[in-house]
């Protein structure tokens, strides 16, 4: 058995880049950096996290709402928004403070 790949610690806040547009389609956020002019989507889970993170910055927060709403154990939910998270700073999408 592989041992499992770290992932990136969670910040303390995820600030939305104000340079992103963002359009629901059908359950799923289109957002477009108004700077790069590239386009991204998210699925329904990273949707609701974009969503969050739009209303309130703070990570915990966002964990502690996402655990009531799917059901997923703590490590694995913290760990895939971690990912998330990452990836949304690596596109400029989002600040993220530790």
């Amino acid at each position: 058995m592989q041992p499992a790949e770290p992932h990136p610690p969670l910040p303390r806040r995820a600030i939305v880049s104000p340079d992103v547009l963002c359009q629901h389609v059908e359950g799923q956020a289109v957002l477009l950096d108004m700077q790069s002019e590239r386009y991204h989507s998210l699925d329904d889970v990273g949707t609701a996290v974009w969503d969050g993170l739009y209303v309130d910055p703070d990570v915990e927060r966002l964990v502690t709402t996402l655990l009531g709403v799917y059901e997923v154990d703590e490590p694995t939910l913290r760990a895939d928004v971690a990912v998330l998270l990452a990836a949304l700073s690596d596109a400029s999408l989002v600040a993220l403070e530790s």
